[in-house]
């Protein structure tokens, strides 16, 4: 992979990277040192939501056009490049899995040995806050309940006629009786029901993640043999 002047990496710092159809993957934030080049072939890019992602793009094929620089990459493929932290030098290892995910191919130098690498499953955590408050307001609620009330009723009573009549006598011959009765009364009145505050406390959980890793496989490809003709088998000397 070539690698840049130095003057054309001054010059593309803080430039905006957009993948092969203009969309915007972010601004270059610096180069990673590579062990194998004497200047950095590599670009770290603010991605994400709010910029604090550093993710890894080759400047082999990048292209400086209108104040951008082009990468022959969708912003999806960028998106997935493997972590390798927020700068330094890349590992031998760190720069195979790239050239791997970029399609760039990796082979050692001293042999005809390929090497195949593998995506690994890495997680981190970040913390999320959410803000609570203790609010008191009044809801109406209906109830109803069953109040025992007593109410005087009259009854005819018969006695003989030399017993004494009871009862309030208005004139000869009229007699008047005052009946009462219960009513429930209704009425309120507010009483401390509970008390109630806010408790932080820290629980712990297990949450299960999944994503879909990439790995390499190698197979042996080789030409078929060519046919043996017939006047080719009458001309080959027999055994023996």
């Amino acid at each position: 992979m070539p690698a840049l002047d130095a003057e054309t990496l001054n010059r593309w710092r803080d430039l905006v990277v957009v993948d092969a159809e203009g969309a915007t993957i972010g601004p270059i934030a610096g180069f990673p040192d590579d062990p194998d080049s004497e200047r950095p072939a590599w670009a770290l890019v603010r991605t994400g939501l709010f910029g604090d992602k550093l993710t890894v793009v080759p400047l082999a094929e990048a292209v400086e056009h209108g104040g951008e620089i082009r990468l022959p990459y969708l912003k999806t493929q960028v998106r997935r490049a493997p972590q390798i932290g927020s700068g330094g030098r890349l590992s031998p290892a760190e720069r195979a899995l790239l050239e791997w995910h970029y399609g760039l191919g990796a082979r050692d130098a001293d042999d005809d040995a390929m090497t195949r690498s593998e995506e690994e499953l890495r997680t981190t955590i970040r913390a999320r806050t959410r803000r609570f408050r203790l609010r008191r307001y009044v809801v109406v609620e209906e109830v109803t309940c069953i109040v025992p009330v007593r109410r005087e009723v009259v009854r005819l009573e018969e006695v003989p006629a030399d017993e004494p009549m009871r009862g309030d006598v208005v004139h000869p011959g009229e007699f008047e009786l005052v009946l009462r009765r219960e009513e429930p009364v209704i009425g309120t009145r507010v009483v401390a029901y509970e008390r109630v505050r806010l408790v932080k406390e820290t629980v712990g959980e297990a949450r299960e993640v999944t994503a879909d890793l990439r790995k390499e496989r190698i197979e042996l490809e080789h030409d078929r043999p060519s046919r043996v003709t017939g006047d080719q088998a009458d001309a080959t000397p027999a055994d023996g």
